[in-house]
């Protein structure tokens, strides 16, 4: 698990009904890239150019911390049921 990377809100973020659903809507798009993804890191935001400069740093930082935490856990280059399977599994 990658426990370096957390968002917490504040109060005018949390009770801002566009910037929640923003935040669902790139989830959603992003679990749909995983699953359709032969591994789940080929969606690792590593460098993406449409980016302003701040958050392709701040994604690439995101993507080598989590690139390290699944090679910890066993997953990457996993797909993304075999990764869920292997933690699963991990849990029992």
């Amino acid at each position: 698990m990658d426990l370096t990377w957390t968002l917490e809100l504040s109060a005018d973020c949390a009770n801002d009904p566009a910037f929640i659903r923003k935040i669902a809507d790139q989830r959603q798009q992003l679990e749909e890239r995983m699953q359709q993804a032969e591994k789940i890191d080929d969606v690792l935001p590593v460098y993406v150019e449409t980016l302003p400069f701040f958050a392709r740093v701040l994604a690439s930082a995101l993507a080598y911390s989590l690139k390290q935490s699944m090679q910890k856990s066993g997953i990457y280059g996993l797909s993304l049921q075999q990764a869920r399977k292997t933690l699963t599994q991990n849990i029992d």
